[in-house]
């Protein structure tokens, strides 16, 4: 995504690839792969969507949730409208960090690798000087509470496969 923006710019949509991936394994890293794609501001695609209904039960029973929950963050946010911020570094930068602004507010993923976890320090970048922000983890609607930009850091303790979105919102500037 990174590269992608680079060469088209940053308020360019991206479509990443199909949601579902290739090969074993990946049904079991679907949320996984829907939080990275939303965190990145990609455009989704998927060979389970249908209009008429929203969404297929494409795998089985239990996986029409996780679609209609993914893709109404997607519908709700619609981050692959915002414009993509180079703030991070992808080699030096851990866990891997991406961030996208979209009126006001900034959208952040923190990722690990595939399969391994994070607990340490990350940074949200791009911030205001002299403004307080609200921070919540919107994927699953925790207020994190009220910060002081530039700059914020964060003590967190990431699961594996579960990356971290977070959303920056100014709420006074003094």
């Amino acid at each position: 995504m990174k590269l992608y923006k680079a060469l088209i710019g940053p308020d360019a949509p991206v479509n990443s690839d199909h949601i579902e991936g290739a090969g074993e394994g990946i049904h079991m890293d679907m949320n996984y792969r829907f939080s990275l794609m939303l965190g990145i501001g990609s455009v989704y695609q998927t060979c389970f969507w249908n209009e008429s209904w929203r969404i297929e039960d494409p795998m089985g029973v239990g996986d029409k949730a996780l679609y209609q929950k993914w893709f109404d963050l997607y519908y709700q946010l619609r981050l692959s409208q915002g414009i993509y911020l180079n703030l991070y570094d992808l080699v030096y930068d851990k866990p891997g960090s991406h961030a996208i602004a979209k009126g006001k507010e900034i959208y952040y993923l923190f990722a690990p690798p595939h399969g391994k976890s994070f607990q340490g320090k990350i940074e949200l970048r791009g911030l205001d000087s002299n403004t307080i922000y609200s921070v919540v983890d919107y994927e699953n609607n925790i207020n994190l509470g009220k910060f002081v930009g530039p700059t914020i850091q964060l003590d967190v303790n990431i699961p594996i496969n579960d990356p971290l979105l977070l959303k920056a919102t100014p709420v006074t500037v003094y």
